[in-house]
Parts: C-alpha cells; structure tokens; sequence
C-alpha cells in the first residue's frame, strides 16, 4: 500500500497535469532537446512554454469580456457578443464567460427552423375555419388543424385559440344561420305568428330603410363626382413636372378646397411643399411667353400604416421566388440594386427567405415614410401578382384604391 502511495506522489510531482485532466500536449524545443508541454485549457491565452518535459505552458486567464472555447496556444481571446444577431427575433439566454461566448434563444412569437439553426422565424397562425393542434414554442412551430363542419368552428386567425364548439339552439328558439367552418351558429328566440297588417308593415318599413340611405347614397356619390371631375381634368392638364398656362387653368377652373400660393421667379419652394402642405403653383413662363403655374403635390404618406416585423416575414415567405430583385427594383425609390447585392452577400448561408427579409428591412430605412403597405400593394400589382396582391390587401384590411394611390 506505502509503495502505491509513493508511485502516486511521484507521478504527481512528475507530471502534474495529468491531476489537473491536461490531456493535449505539443513539443518545444528546450536547448536542442525537445519537451512535451500541455497546452492551454478553455478559459485561457497562451504566453510561453513550459521549463521541462510534461510541465504546464504558461498560460492567463482571458479578461473579463473575452472567451476562449477550446485546448490550444491562441495567443488572445476572443471578444464576446454584446447583443444576438438578430435583436429583433432573438433574445440572450446566457451571457458570456471565459469559456463561451454568449449564447441566444427565439423571442417569443418566433421559433429556430432546424434547417437553419441561426435563422428564428415567425410561428404560424392559424387561419379562419382552422385552430391550433400544438401551440408553437421557441424550437418546433404551431400544428393547425381544420375544424370539423357542423362540430366546431374558428373565424379568426390566431397561433393560440383552437377550433371553438358550435352552438346548439335552444327548444324556444330557432336556427337562423347554421354552424359553418368559420362561424357559429345564429340562434333566435321563436315569434309568435304575425298578422297580415304586422307583415305588410314589416316590409313597407324594410323598403322605406333600404330605399332612403340609397337616395342618400346617390346624391353624396353625385356630388363626389361633380368634385372630383373638375379635379381629374385639372390633373390630366397639369401633372407632376408638367406645365400649363394661366390660360388654361382659368379655363379648367379652380378646384374646390385648392390652395395656390403665386411667388415670383426668383423665390423657391424647398422640396416642393409650403408650410402648410397644401399644393403650391409656382409662376413660370412657357415657350410662348405666357405666365404658367406648376402644381406641387401634397405628401401621400399621410395616415398610412407600415409594415411590422412580423408582416415582413411573411412577405418575406411568399417573395422567395427568382424574380424578387426585380420586385424590389420597383419597390425602392432609388439605389435598389446595392442593397440587394449587399444582403446577398451577408446573409448568403441563411437562403433567400433571410436576404427577402433583410432587403425588406433596408426598403423601412431608406425610404423612411414612403415605406408603407400601400407601396408594397402596388409593387405586387405592378409584377402582375394578383393572387399575392389580393392576399396582403385582405390582410391589411386596405381598400383597392390604397395601392392604386401611389
């Protein structure tokens, strides 16, 4: 037993590192005799060799700020992450040490596509008629299920409601609507029977309701149109950068709720817009002499919404197509082409769902407060995208004539 113990110390003395778990070693030159030295462990920079065979290399431990993963002589330590790479749709589960940099987990809402483990994409709602199977986490996405007809029913979309049991009317009432995949069922109480005077009243008081806000209707669309003809004519004559004379604007006539401000030639009007924002005409002369007026349109991005980070993952899901450069070439006001070679270029290993995603995001930077769903609708339509067009304008809830306003 003394001999073991003494075998024991020996080999602790001898070779200390094989206490501490040092496996790794390399060879260094000590006087024209070579030594094995262990290398550094995780944790730490390399700063010499060691003194004799099997001895432990001098090595530090990284400051604070800086890791080092592995065995080896790096001579520094890396510099740890401050943020994840994408702060958006990640978030920091654990911060760094000496040994690992920090690592990031998906936000909520979002969850890490195995086939890219460092792209976090947006959960799957589930759409009208279908409800949530298995709610999405941070590692697998939503499961939708379609509800069963006459059984159960869901009319919104959502990544957390499922399919909702259909209503069953009671003996003192009667089906009005039945259940559909969409919606549930309409019950109402059961009436009395009604007399022949009650019934012909019920229906001369339903044509009186439907024929007067008609009326109404018609005489608010006519005189719309009465308003807005002399405005299209005046816009035909004198569009953006076009010139007309005073001569025939006084023939188109002024339109109503216009406001011209006449400067001299030699006053300037920044961008084209007055202090108030309404549409300035500025004097000029055209080839025959006459006095002209040049018309500056008001701003159009007025009470318009914009994209969320979300709605651009989506788009960036239906976008994954060949021709998207040529989408975006519409889309952007200028300088297109560098920011798609730009996002080709850094998010090439992530595939083009990523680069769509982060050219979109250059689109909100770059054209600021021109960058809205409108502009996004009317890019779609100009590509001859219907089914695509049609999709966002029902998901933004915007009106054909949005897109078409740009």
């Amino acid at each position: 037993m003394s001999n073991i113990f003494g075998l024991l110390c020996v080999v602790t003395l001898t070779y200390p590192s094989v206490c501490t778990g040092h496996t790794k070693t390399y060879q260094h030159d000590l006087n024209g005799v070579q030594i094995s030295c262990y290398l550094c462990e995780p944790g730490q920079f390399y700063k010499g060799p060691c003194s004799r065979d099997g001895g432990e290399s001098d090595c530090e431990t990284c400051p604070v700020g800086q890791y080092n993963t592995h065995s080896g002589r790096a001579q520094s330590c890396a510099t740890c992450d401050t943020e994840c790479k994408d702060p958006e749709r990640e978030e920091v589960e654990r911060n760094c040490s000496a040994t690992s940099n920090i690592s990031c987990i998906c936000r909520e809402g979002f969850y890490r596509v195995n086939k890219w483990p460092l792209l976090c994409t947006s959960l799957d709602e589930c759409p009208p008629g279908n409800g949530v199977k298995k709610r999405g986490n941070r590692d697998n996405n939503t499961i939708c299920e379609i509800c069963t007809r006459g059984f159960n029913y869901s009319g919104i979309t959502s990544k957390t409601e499922s399919c909702q049991k259909c209503t069953k009317c009671s003996m003192n009432e009667t089906v009005v609507s039945n259940c559909t995949l969409t919606n549930n069922t309409i019950c109402a109480p059961k009436e009395k029977e009604k007399t022949k005077t009650d019934n012909t009243i019920v229906i001369i008081g339903s044509i009186i309701g439907i024929i007067v806000p008609c009326i109404l209707a018609v005489i608010v669309y006519c005189r719309f149109c009465r308003k807005r003809g002399r405005e299209c004519i005046k816009e035909k004559v004198c569009r953006s950068k076009s010139v007309c004379s005073d001569v025939e604007m006084n023939d188109i006539g002024e339109s109503e709720g216009t406001e011209h401000v006449h400067l001299m030639e030699d006053q300037k009007i920044p961008n084209g817009k007055s202090s108030n924002g309404a549409i300035v005409s500025v004097p000029g002369k055209s080839s025959n002499g006459a006095i002209v007026s040049v018309p500056v349109e008001k701003s159009i991005c007025e009470g318009e919404n914009y994209p969320t980070v979300n709605e651009l993952t989506k788009l960036a899901d239906d976008l994954t197509v060949p021709e998207y450069p040529t989408f975006f070439r519409c889309l952007f006001e200028e300088g297109a082409d560098k920011h798609i070679e730009e996002k080709k270029l850094d998010y090439k290993e992530h595939g083009t769902k990523e680069i769509v995603y982060q050219i979109f995001k250059a689109w909100q930077v770059v054209d600021k407060e021109k960058a809205t769903k409108a502009k996004v609708l009317k890019t779609l339509e100009e590509m001859g995208w219907n089914e695509k067009t049609e999709k966002y304008r029902k998901l933004w809830e915007l009106p054909k004539s949005d897109s078409g306003s740009l």
